[in-house]
């Protein structure tokens, strides 16, 4: 049976706060960056939900202050260990480079290090406990119910399928017109389509079992690979802000931290050609 348009809404609140509570204890006594991203990764869908229902389903605004924290907190300790695990390794020839290179590492390992101990902290916080019950309550409690017209409370119980599509629709719309401008290669163009793409693919996700078919596949399977490239890009252009950043508190490393710039520089000119490529297939898709 189709769930109404609110139990659609609970469902998925509650797979997202599984997703963030699942991951504390890896946040708060472990080493893996997986956990932390995965952790993120709950976050910003819980924020995608609730921006997708928010017309029919306002969330209060402490609430959506409070996940905005909870975000910014996750998504400093989530940055510094790309840069410090993935993005140096990454760097070619890296092995040439290693000795000169270690200083450099080393600090961005321990940034890396300080930022999850702060995220670590925030999790063991009053005020992250406070968050997590308060959105339970307000889930269970249902207290948009209270003063709602009698055309959003219709809307409420209606199936969620309809809304789904007419959601669904929106959100590729805006990623088309979002992505207009990515032949350019203009950063603050990315960064448009960058969100647009990722709310959309966190849409199509939550609405997926009502649309199964081998087209709704294949457009997830387009949106996924413009997804991974820009968030590569997105990871290299974060990562030479950390590092003028890193040079700018020590300043013995800023010869180290320039050189590794202009080799992600020039990674983010091949990653260019393929996202070209790769938006062109997904809008054909």
């Amino acid at each position: 049976a189709d769930l109404t348009v609110e139990q659609g809404f609970q469902a998925i609140v509650s797979n997202c706060l599984e997703q963030i509570q699942a991951n504390e204890a890896g946040v708060e006594h472990g080493i893996d960056p997986e956990s932390v991203h995965q952790m993120r990764v709950g976050v910003r869908r819980l924020r995608s939900a609730l921006a997708i229902f928010d017309q029919l389903i306002p969330c209060p605004p402490a609430l959506k202050a409070e996940l905005g924290w909870l975000a910014s907190t996750l998504g400093e300790a989530r940055d510094w260990e790309v840069l410090a695990t993935a993005t140096l390794s990454g760097i070619p020839d890296i092995d040439r480079h290693a000795r000169k290179l270690a200083p450099l590492c080393q600090a961005a390992l321990q940034e890396a290090q300080a930022a999850r101990q702060c995220a670590a902290a925030a999790l063991d916080s009053v005020r992250y406990a406070r968050l997590v019950l308060a959105l339970g309550a307000w889930k269970l409690d249902m207290p948009w119910r209270d003063g709602a017209t009698a055309d959003c409370a219709q809307a409420l119980s209606g199936p969620l399928r309809p809304f789904a599509a007419g959601k669904l629709a929106r959100l590729r719309h805006r990623l088309y017109k979002r992505g207009r401008d990515l032949e350019s290669g203009a950063a603050p163009a990315r960064h448009r389509a960058r969100i647009a793409a990722k709310k959309l693919r966190y849409a199509a996700e939550f609405f997926q079992s009502y649309f199964p078919g081998k087209r709704s596949r294949t457009l997830l399977d387009a949106l996924a690979k413009v997804q991974d490239v820009l968030g590569r890009m997105n990871d290299l252009a974060v990562a030479s802000r950390l590092l003028r950043d890193l040079a700018h508190r020590r300043a013995g490393l800023a010869k180290e931290a320039d050189f590794v710039c202009d080799c992600l520089d020039a990674g983010g000119q091949h990653d260019l050609r393929k996202l070209r490529k790769r938006w062109r297939a997904f809008v054909h898709s």
